[in-house]
């Protein structure tokens, strides 16, 4: 039942989130016809092409580099494995709603490990704001700019630093294979760990009787009184009378 609802709402936030661009944009538009200085579009189209530049660099360059040195393996056909992750997150524009497509593909795609990808995409959806963080700088220098405040080359490498530790948090789909990597030893003891019985050290062994002696050791009741086997008994016979 539960995995039911869960499914039928991400069905619903989904359909919702593809219509939202459209909703947003009639919602905007009044505004954007009000405006009388058209200048502002230019500076506007400034500010995005200097936005999509910054983050083609990092996931083109900077988050594959990363990945091929820790990896070794070609960067842009683990990339091609997550593509259907990446259109679902470019139609929805949510990380958290992706991840169900994420998971899909890196597990079945990329071969990454189910224990990995159940850990790490999780978290990267909540802290990985690497894109964010990029288009946070640059947004307050243009909204600065917006205002005619002029800012030095101190207080635009103060924006940035601010948030200099998120950009340098990795993608989630290239964490996930990174962090395989470095757990592939730990993975395989785990693995197999699972597949051995264990022993208990304490389980009694069996005895085995010397089968030659037990008859010498047997006893048997005569006449009220146990008499071992193996003492050499004589009986008389008593005389007739």
């Amino acid at each position: 039942f539960f995995n039911a609802l869960s499914d039928a709402t991400m069905k619903i936030v989904q359909i919702i989130m593809c219509y939202m661009p459209l909703g947003i944009l009639f919602l905007i538009a009044g505004k954007i016809i009000e405006v009388e200085d058209w200048e502002i579009f230019r500076k506007l189209g400034l500010y995005m092409a200097t936005v999509l530049t910054g983050l083609a660099i990092h996931s083109i360059v900077i988050l594959p580099l990363i990945y091929f040195i820790v990896v070794r393996k070609n960067p842009f056909r683990f990339a091609m494995g997550m593509a259907q992750a990446l259109l679902t997150a470019l139609m929805i524009s949510s990380s958290s709603a992706t991840l169900p497509v994420t998971f899909r593909c890196a597990e079945e795609n990329n071969q990454v490990d189910k224990r990995i990808t159940r850990f790490v995409l999780p978290v990267g959806a909540t802290i990985n704001m690497d894109g964010t963080a990029l288009y946070e700088a640059v947004a307050a220098v243009f909204i600065a700019q917006l205002n005619d405040l002029d800012l030095g080359i101190g207080q635009i490498i103060t924006i940035r630093d601010r948030f200099r530790t998120m950009v340098n948090v990795l993608g989630d789909a290239f964490g996930t294979g990174i962090v395989e990597k470095l757990s592939k030893k730990e993975l395989e003891q785990m693995d197999v760990s699972s597949e051995v019985n264990i022993v208990n050290p304490f389980a009694l062994e069996s005895t085995i009787l010397d089968n030659e002696d037990s008859d010498t050791k047997k006893s048997y009741v005569n006449g009220g009184f146990a008499v071992d086997k193996s003492d050499t008994i004589s009986f008389t016979q008593t005389s007739q009378f």
